[in-house]
């Protein structure tokens, strides 16, 4: 794993770094928790402009103790002890990246803290500093103080929409018209009320969600809406921790699968999707169209999966030439692009070297074949 290259690196900031004077609070100055919560609300708060960036540097000094915790884990492998708050919160991020099959004990996490370094690769101090300050930069950005009050409206306005159809059967109301009603996106608490129950998905004649419609858990409980601001120092290590997993995923995507090789494309969704009401677009959730032999379900596009068509199966030959009318006008690299894709299952990365493209011009590809095929099949 290259630990003798590991071994010479230094975790110290050079003297031109903006962070090389700030100092790394001792036990016991750890800053106010308050005071952080008051100056993120004052951030999300702010309009654009020169002070909120202040504001959002100001909390990323805050915390750069926690963010040099980070880069020693990464430049040295040093896994803090696990009976420490430090080491306790490490290992919420670490146990993500242990294979599948393996218990997160401090063996396994430990093995995962040595292998950081190799999604980081010829990155200086500095460097890794700063891809660990872009991950914060991204959980500040993603913070909403103002959370369970949005989630509120969201409920008052299901509630209206029952009212006004009246009794009879539950109503089932759409995700875009809650948006479009209160003037922002509602996916992400609709998703939250969903994950406790109080909602469920309804789903078309192709099983795509349509809309959703209360279940015999509604309403939530009033205490949900009492508890004032979400904690920011509760929210960003959560947030961090995943925008954190979700680069060093990409990084190491390109490393060939092998007997013994730490995985990281295992992602555990249960501090993001926990039921704290803060999920992506990107992440695994209960209105899912797919379900994995996991028992997860995932947002994804099936639309060739559930097309009613009898075509080939798909091979080399196939891609070389195929009577399908669904596929025969493809090019012969279009066609090796769903086959890499739909048969050998490769990554984006991998996908883009063998076809000697980039990733982007890959996926773009993808786009317009998929956009092509939906047309055929329709006609």
């Amino acid at each position: 794993m290259g630990t003798g290259c590991q071994l010479s690196r230094t975790t110290n900031l050079s003297s031109k770094h903006y962070a090389s004077k700030w100092k790394i609070p001792a036990e016991g100055e750890l800053n106010d928790r308050e005071t952080v919560n008051k100056l993120a609300i004052a951030y999300a708060t702010s309009p654009d402009g020169p002070e909120r960036e202040e504001k959002c540097l100001a909390i990323v000094q805050c915390f750069h103790g926690y963010i040099m915790k980070y880069l020693n884990m990464i430049v040295r492998g040093h896994l803090p002890s696990l009976k420490t708050p430090a080491g306790k919160e490490a290992s919420k991020m670490l146990s993500t990246l242990v294979p599948r099959g393996k218990k997160a004990t401090r063996e396994t996490l430990g093995q995962a803290c040595r292998t950081l370094h190799l999604a980081f690769k010829q990155m200086s101090a500095d460097d890794v500093y700063d891809t660990l300050v872009i991950c914060i930069m991204r959980a500040i950005r993603k913070y909403d103080p103002y959370y369970t009050i949005k989630v509120k409206e969201v409920c008052e306005l299901i509630d209206a929409n029952y009212r006004k159809r009246g009794r009879g059967a539950e109503p089932v109301i759409a995700e875009p018209d809650i948006s479009r009603a209160l003037g922002f996106d509602s996916l992400s608490y609709i998703r939250l009320l969903v994950r406790r129950g109080h909602l469920e998905s309804v789903a078309g004649p192709k099983k795509k969600v349509v809309g959703y419609r209360r279940t015999k858990t509604w309403p939530p409980e009033p205490e949900f809406f009492e508890s004032g601001p979400v904690g920011f120092v509760y929210f960003l290590p959560m947030y961090f921790r995943y925008y954190l997993h979700e680069f060093i995923s990409s990084s190491m995507s390109a490393i060939e699968a092998k007997e013994g090789m730490l995985q990281l494309d295992h992602w555990n969704s249960a501090d993001v999707d926990s039921g704290s009401g803060f999920g992506d677009r990107g992440t695994p959730h209960a209105e899912g169209n797919i379900t994995d032999s996991h028992g997860s379900t995932w947002a994804a596009d099936i639309t060739l999966m559930t097309m009613s068509l009898d075509i080939s199966t798909m091979s080399l030959e196939w891609v070389q030439e195929t009577k399908d009318k669904l596929f025969r006008k493809l090019t012969v690299q279009e066609r090796y692009l769903l086959y890499l894709i739909f048969v050998k299952e490769m990554k984006w990365v991998e996908i883009a070297a063998i076809l000697d493209l980039d990733i982007t011009t890959a996926k773009k590809m993808f786009e317009q074949v998929m956009i092509y095929l939906k047309a055929r099949a329709k006609s």
